[in-house]
This record gives C-alpha cells, structure tokens and sequence, in this order.
C-alpha cells in the first residue's frame, strides 16, 4: 500500500506527509487562499444530472453568495429552491477548512441522512482537488472529517447534544429549523438544549400582488407597473430604467405612489397591468413606461432603443435560420489538417464521425496532438477547456472503476469459460517486454532455481495441462541455414531450399 495515501484510498491524501511544491503551485496555494470564487471556479468539482462530473461554473448569484459568506460571520441566504444554495455553501465549506486552521464546521439538518448528504458533496469535491492543494486526512467518514491542519466538520440532526462540547457557534447564535410540513421555526442554540423549550414559529406573510403608479409631482408624468410583495408598504418605487433615472434626478421626495389594485395571484396582477399598459400608453408623452404591460418585453416609440432602425440582410437572414430552426451553414468553421475550412457536417463526414458529431469534434478540436481547430479563438478556447475537463472525468470514472473492479473480483476464482476467453484474446498477442529477450534476467532466474525441485502437486498440474495435447515438435525435425545458421523445426516436406536437415556444427559455427 502506497505510504502517502489515505487508506490506500488513490484521491486521498495521508497526513504528516512531506510534498515538494513548485513555484507555480505555491502561487496557485495563495491565490487560490486569498479569492475564494478563484478555486471554486478552477479546481472544485460538482455532480451534475445531465453531464456527471464537471468543474463548478458559477451563476453570478453564486459568486455572491460564496462572497459574502466569507466576508461576514453572520448570513441569512433568501434564494428559490433548486437555486444551487446547498452545492455553493458544500464548496465554501471545503475552502474554509483548507485554508484555515484548526477551523470547525458544524451541518445541521432535521435528519441526519440530510446532513451526511451534504457532508457528502464537501467529500466529492475534495477527492477531486489536486494532491497539492489538499491538506494531509486525519479522519474521513460518513459523518465526520478531520485534516492535519485542525480543521474538522461535524454532520449531525438538529438534536439538543448534536454538537455539544464542538467549538463551532456560541448559545446565543440564532439558527433556522424547517421541519417536512415546511413550517419554519428560529431560535437560539441555548434553547435547543432545554428541551422543555418550544420554538418560535416563524409567521409567513401571504404575499401579495399588486398594481401600482408612481407620479412625478414636478411634471405629472407618471409610471403603472406590478409587483409582488408580502408588505405594501414596502417602498418598492418601480424597475423601468427611465423610472429610475426621473428618481435619481428629482429626489425621491417628488414622486408619490398609490396602489391601483390588488391580486391574490400573479395571473390577473398581470392581466390587469396588461390592459391600462397598452402600445398607446407607452407611446404618450406623460409615461415613463417603454414597454406593454404583462409578462412581455415589447417597446414601442422613441423609448425603443430600436426605433427608426433596420436589421441589415445578413442579420435578417441569420434570424430567419434561427426561428426556423435550421442551422447556420456558416457558423462554427472548422479548419481541417490540409487547411480546409468546413462546418460540422462536413467534418463529422471527413473525420468518419457518426455519434455525438459535436462533441467528438470539440474534444478532438481541444486536443493538441489533432492538428484541427476552430477558426474562432472563443470555441477554441472553449474546446481546450472542454479537453481537459474530458480528459480529468476519464481518469477519475477509470479510477473509480477499477477500484470497485478490484473490491467485486477479490479472491474470485475465474470459471472456466472466462479463462478461456481471455486465453483467446491473448493468443498471437506478443509482450512488449518479454522476460526471455533479457540474458541477465535468464541468468538471475536459473541461478535462483538452480538445485530446486518441483513439488508433487506442481507436477502433477503440469502433467494435467499437457494431458491430451500433442508435443508441438511431433513429427518435426531441426533444420539450419548454412549462410545465417538460423535454426528452426519443420516438416519433412516443408524443409525451405537452400537449408539442411539438423544442427550446425562447430565448424561450420566457427566459419
């Protein structure tokens, strides 16, 4: 077993053990410790549902969230469900334990299995960091990680003594608990280890929808939009840009705003927006609005960024191919060994490629001992990219792979059938190093077995593999030729000319 690994596990990396870096990794070390969104973005990786292992790219929205949890103690992350919350904070938990010693992480989820699952990705993704930005494991399990730096996570149930005695949050540090009804409670740790405590339900507004106008008290001029909101009061004044621009110009002490009606849903909110925010409307002099109401983006007038302006003929053309779904003959060129230019048909025609045209000729494209590529540096770029992200997925799927080979073929005998498959498939098949080519390895085996004796059951396994073969010099003799004194077995009548029958002798040896 490999001394610098974890458990002979090969994504692992033992602690306490010394490893020399280069001076282009300790820069990547500190620049990778200084900008959080930097390694995220370069070296974690995430399972994705569609494409498997991927390195995590982003959203902006993602980016901030990881920010901001760096930068502040304490967060409160108000996003949709399936927003990408729980892959973003597993990352910047893997950060904060790299980077930080003797740090203490705690997951808390109304069940353990939840917990653990989290604890899981944190896992995934730093098996799949390089060896040099790894720190030395000192525990790994389902639900608890330690590394040679201190640092450590705990995965535990919102219980009254999950992490009691772990120096991660004070009592007073307020947490959210939602339970399967998705009723949402808060309180402070302290509370949880009373358990004659109950926890503080948390109201849920029900929200509101609305029409609304602003007025501009200095010029009457006036904005109707719609919003969503669980406070009417919430001084919300408007998204359009012109709106904006009136309020930072006028000060917000001139516009007034009154609630025209109001929706329990988005639907007829929309609806009703729709029918006073028409084509007329937006073109009146005394509106803000540059665009129809409802769920569109239509403009008209003079506030359309597009007025009195036409597309050329190759843009129409580009957009009519786009509408109808016909693909541009003319966009992703490709340029070939001999220098020829051709789109991906062509090349997939060319290249004999006839599954997955696009992606195999991205890879071969982002692979540089092809000499093709894209006559765009963007897709090119984008290929390399694509290559080596391929390139690490294949690595790590043979990895894994021949991991859990070696757990399910340990110890099983091979049946009888599959020994003589693979005895086929050898057959004729030469070995690239073969012991019987080097004299000294000849010399070191026979002085080695010089004196020894085979033991009973070794010769009878060889009398039984040789039972009902025939001896592959059976009715064969030696032959030699004279000039080159190559010596091999042969047939009576299968002699070639020019060769005799036996062995050379010294003196011809001598000749």
């Amino acid at each position: 077993m490999p001394s610098d690994l974890y458990l002979n596990n090969p994504l692992l990396k033992k602690a306490y053990v010394p490893m020399e870096y280069t001076e282009e990794q300790v820069q990547e070390v500190i620049k990778c410790s200084k900008d959080i969104n930097y390694f995220i973005r370069t070296y974690t990786k995430i399972i994705n549902l569609d494409r498997g292992l991927i390195t995590f790219d982003m959203y902006p929205f993602q980016e901030q969230m990881a920010s901001t949890i760096v930068d502040n103690r304490f967060s409160i992350i108000k996003t949709c469900r399936q927003a990408g919350k729980t892959t973003t904070s597993a990352v910047v938990i893997l950060w904060h334990i790299i980077f930080n010693e003797s740090y203490t992480v705690a997951i808390l989820a109304n069940k353990l299995s939840t917990a653990r699952e989290i604890l899981s990705r944190v896992q995934r993704a730093y098996e799949n960091l390089p060896k040099w930005l790894q720190q030395g494991v000192v525990t790994w399990n389902k639900t608890n990680i330690e590394l040679e730096n201190g640092s450590q996570i705990i995965a535990a149930s919102t219980a009254s003594s999950a992490i009691r005695g772990f120096s991660c949050v004070t009592g007073n540090t307020f947490i959210t608990i939602c339970d399967d009804d998705e009723n949402i409670y808060h309180t402070k740790i302290n509370n949880l280890i009373n358990k004659n405590s109950k926890l503080v339900k948390v109201k849920r507004n029900k929200m509101l929808y609305c029409v609304y106008k602003i007025t501009n008290k200095v010029n009457q001029k006036i904005y109707v939009g719609f919003h969503k909101t669980d406070n009417l009061d919430d001084g919300y004044m408007g998204s359009g840009k012109l709106i904006k621009r009136a309020i930072k110009k006028y000060g917000i002490d001139n516009f007034k705003k009154e609630i025209l009606k109001v929706f329990d849903n988005k639907e007829d909110a929309e609806k009703y927006e729709a029918e006073i925010v028409n084509k007329d409307f937006t073109l009146r002099e005394d509106t803000y609005n540059v665009a129809i109401g409802g769920n569109v983006r239509i403009m008209h007038g003079r506030n359309n960024g597009f007025y009195n302006k036409n597309h050329t003929d190759e843009t129409k053309k580009h957009l009519s191919i786009k509408k109808t779904g016909i693909p541009n003959p003319n966009a992703h060129k490709i340029v070939l060994e001999n220098n020829d230019v051709v789109n991906y048909d062509e090349a997939a025609k060319k290249l004999n490629i006839t599954k997955n045209v696009k992606n195999n000729i991205r890879y071969m494209c982002g692979d540089p001992s092809v000499k093709i590529h894209f006559e765009n540096d963007r897709l090119q770029h984008a290929a390399e990219k694509y290559f080596i992200r391929k390139n690490e997925q294949i690595k790590s799927n043979k990895i894994r792979l021949s991991i859990e080979a070696s757990k399910r073929f340990k110890n099983v005998p091979k049946s009888k059938e599959h020994a003589e498959k693979i005895s086929i498939k050898l057959k004729g098949i030469k070995r690239e190093n073969p012991q019987n080519k080097c004299p000294e390895k000849i010399r070191k085996t026979a002085e080695k077995h010089r004196g020894m004796k085979r033991s009973d059951q070794a010769c009878k396994n060889i009398s039984l593999s040789k039972k009902g073969k025939q001896p592959h010099n059976k009715s064969k003799k030696y032959c030699y030729n004279p000039k080159t004194l190559e010596k091999k077995l042969c047939f009576e009548n299968e002699i070639p000319e020019g060769w005799e029958r036996g062995f050379a002798s010294s003196y011809k040896k001598r000749i």
